[in-house]
């Protein structure tokens, strides 16, 4: 009798873990879909109403020393083959043997870095200590991901907004 009451017991908390995981593990969860994916730089931001509020600058015409509106960040060439990656808790950049040239490839400093991702906050850290950035996710899905860096100006604080989508 005692084993078939542990054996109910046993199958009665199967069931219950089995729907706790179901009912939370959602594959939209944001994190979840941060996890495991592969991202190719875009130039073409399809839902301009996750952008923070405010104006933004002609896309031709950045000047990321002097902003005096929000600007999408301007992908050069040698940017468009790269594959961004989060797997396994780390951060990679692969260019695709297209190097860019010396100083236009400031965010592949941060390959192959440790990232963590605060949906509480919607911020993504990549790196750690000194050697890390935090940027504002503004949208995150299952095909599209922007992600933000504000910077201090003398007219406030303005953006500079980082297109991805899916590969």
């Amino acid at each position: 009798m005692k084993s078939i009451r542990f054996l109910l017991l046993a199958l009665c908390g199967c069931a219950a873990i089995s729907c706790e995981k179901s009912s939370s593990g959602d594959n939209n969860d944001p994190a979840h879909i941060l996890a495991s994916t592969h991202w190719r730089a875009t130039l073409t931001d399809e839902n301009p109403a996750t952008n923070p509020p405010g104006e933004f600058g002609d896309v031709n015409d950045v000047d990321y020393n002097n902003l005096k509106h929000h600007q999408y960040y301007l992908w050069q060439d040698c940017h468009m083959d790269d594959t961004f990656t989060f797997k396994n808790g780390r951060f990679n950049v692969d260019d695709n043997k297209t190097v860019c040239p010396d100083g236009m490839d400031l965010i592949l400093g941060l390959a192959n870095q440790p990232y963590v991702y605060d949906e509480a906050s919607k911020k993504l850290t990549i790196g750690t200590g000194d050697d890390s950035a935090t940027v504002q996710v503004y949208e995150l899905n299952e095909t599209r991901l922007k992600l933000g860096v504000a910077l201090s100006t003398t007219s406030g604080l303005k953006h500079i907004i980082f297109l991805f989508k899916k590969k």
